[in-house]
C-alpha cells in the first residue's frame, strides 16, 4: 500500500478557510505540493492503470468525486488524493463514479465532515491505494491485458476502462522503451543487488520477444482512428446488449420493415372507415381488444368492408369510396397485417420493440455510426489478420472480442439499415398501439 500525503493543522486551517475549494488561489500552493508528494512518491506512475506519466499527462484524482457535494471536506483529504492518467480518469474512465459502498451495516451521516473519511477496503467498490494492495486485486498479462483476481478489481478495470485498445498500445511502447533504452546485460552487470538480478533474469525468460507477434497486432490495430472510436463506443455504451445483434433479429427487423408497409396501409384504412357512419362493421366481421372503442377488422372483415364500398345502398361520398377501393385494391389486398398477431401478444411486442429500438439507438448514435462509415474493406482484412494473430488474446479484453464484431455489425447492420425507415416503422407500430389501446 502506498503512504499518503500529510497535512499540517496550518494547512486544514486554510482548507477549511476556503471552503475545501480545489484549486482555489490561496490553495494552489497546497494542491501543488500534493501533486509533487504523489509524483515522488508513488513514482509518477497512473495509480489505475500503472502507465509512466509526464507531468502533462498526470493529474490528482479525487477518489470520491470531490463535485459531490456529499464528499466536498475530502476534497483535500490526503487519503482520497492520488496520481492518475487522463483517461483512467477521463468521460471514458472513472471521472465522477461514486465508488463508495453503503450497506445496510453502513449507511453514514451525510454530508461527510473532514474527520469521517471512510477507513476501510469495504467501504470501497474499486481497489484503494492506501487500504488495498493493488497486486491482490489485479494482475497484469503479457503487459497489456488487465485481469481481474477480485471483484474489486473487476469494477476497477469496468469503471476505469483499463481494456482500451490505446492504454495496451502505450503499455506496449513503455515495455519496449523499458527494454530496450539499456541493454540488459549492463543492467546485471551494474547491478549488487541479487534480488535484481533475479528479477532481470526471469524478465528475460519472459523477454518482450516472446511477445513480439501480440505487440505488433495490437500497435498495427491501434494505427486505424475509426476502428478505435467504434470499439471504444461500442465497449463503453453497448457491450451488455451486443448480443442483440445476431441473424436471428436481423432477419426480424427485415421482416418489421416489410410487415410495417402493410400495417401503415391497414391504420389509413381503418382510421377512414371508423370516420364512415354509414360503414359499420358488425361484430361478427370484426374484435375489439381490452378497453379499446376502436374497431380491429379481421381478414372476413375487410372483405366484408369491400363489398359494402361497392354497394350503392350505403351511403360514402364518391372521393371516399375512391380511397377506400385504393387502398384495398393493393397488390396484397384483403390481407390482415401479420403484424398485429405479435403485436398483440404482450411478451412478443415487448421482445421485438426492444430489438427495434436496440437498431435505431445505434443507428441515431453518431459516435457509432459516423466512425463506421469511414471502415473500408482493407481496414476489415487487417483486423481480421490481426485478430487471428493474437489468437487467444482476444478473449482477455473485451474491446478485442467487440473489434472481432465489427465487420458483421458494419457491413450486416450499420451499412444496411437506414435510420429513417427504422424511425417510420416505429411511428406506424406507435400509432396501432395507440388507436388500439394495446400499449
Amino acid at each position: 500500500m502506498l503512504k499518503a500525503y500529510h497535512l499540517s493543522k496550518e494547512d486544514l486551517i486554510e482548507i477549511k478557510k476556503y471552503s475545501y475549494k480545489w484549486r482555489h488561489d490561496e490553495l494552489s500552493n497546497i494542491a501543488k505540493s500534493i501533486g509533487d508528494y504523489l509524483r515522488f512518491d508513488h513514482g509518477e506512475r497512473c495509480f489505475y492503470c500503472k502507465l509512466k506519466l509526464n507531468r502533462q499527462d498526470g493529474q490528482v484524482e479525487h477518489i470520491l468525486n470531490k463535485g459531490n457535494t456529499n464528499y466536498k471536506e475530502f476534497t483535500y483529504h490526503p487519503y482520497n488524493l492520488i496520481l492518475s492518467c487522463k483517461d483512467c480518469n477521463g468521460p471514458n474512465g472513472k471521472s465522477e463514479e461514486d465508488v463508495l459502498v453503503v450497506s445496510p451495516s453502513y449507511r453514514p451521516k451525510m454530508p461527510f465532515r473532514y474527520h469521517e473519511y471512510p477507513n476501510n477496503s469495504s467501504y470501497f467498490s474499486i481497489v484503494h491505494p492506501y487500504f488495498d494492495e493493488y497486486e491482490e486485486f489485479i494482475e497484469i498479462e503479457d503487459y497489456i491485458f488487465y485481469k481481474a483476481l477480485h471483484h474489486k478489481g473487476l469494477k476497477t478495470i469496468e469503471v476505469c476502462n483499463l481494456h482500451r485498445l490505446k492504454l495496451a498500445m502505450d503499455n506496449i511502447n513503455q515495455a519496449r522503451e523499458d527494454f530496450e533504452s539499456t541493454p540488459v546485460f549492463t543492467r546485471i552487470a551494474n547491478s549488487n543487488d541479487p534480488q535484481y538480478v533475479e528479477k532481470v533474469r526471469k524478465m528475460l525468460i519472459y523477454s518482450l520477444e516472446d511477445n513480439t507477434d501480440l505487440f505488433d497486432s495490437i500497435l498495427a490495430i491501434n494505427k486505424n482512428e475509426n476502428q478505435l472510436d467504434l470499439v471504444n463506443r461500442l465497449e463503453s455504451e453497448y457491450y451488455s446488449r451486443i448480443d442483440i445483434l445476431n441473424d436471428k433479429n436481423i432477419a426480424l427487423i427485415k421482416k418489421i420493415l416489410k410487415e410495417t408497409t402493410e400495417l401503415k396501409r391497414y391504420n389509413t384504412l381503418v382510421d377512414r372507415i371508423s370516420k364512415i357512419d354509414t360503414i359499420n362493421p358488425i361484430s361478427t366481421l370484426s374484435y375489439s381488444k381490452g378497453d379499446s372503442n376502436k374497431t380491429l377488422l379481421s381478414s372476413t372483415g375487410l372483405k366484408d368492408i369491400y363489398q359494402k364500398i361497392d354497394c350503392r345502398s350505403v351511403r360514402i361520398r364518391d372521393e371516399s369510396r375512391k380511397y377506400i377501393r385504393e387502398l384495398l385494391d393493393h397488390p396484397s389486398k384483403l390481407e390482415y397485417p401479420s403484424i398485429i398477431s405479435w403485436l398483440e401478444s404482450k411478451h412478443d411486442r415487448e421482445n421485438n420493440l426492444k430489438v427495434l429500438n436496440f437498431f435505431i439507438e445505434l443507428l441515431s448514435d453518431k459516435s457509432i455510426y459516423k466512425p463506421s462509415k469511414g471502415m473500408k474493406a482493407y481496414a476489415f482484412d487487417l483486423i481480421n489478420r490481426e485478430l487471428h494473430n493474437l489468437g487467444d488474446g482476444v478473449e482477455k479484453n473485451p474491446q478485442l472480442e467487440i473489434l472481432h464484431k465489427v465487420e458483421y455489425i458494419c457491413k450486416k447492420i450499420l451499412h444496411v439499415f437506414k435510420l429513417k425507415e427504422l424511425k417510420n416503422a416505429q411511428k406506424t407500430i406507435e400509432k396501432f398501439l395507440s388507436w388500439t389501446n394495446l400499449v
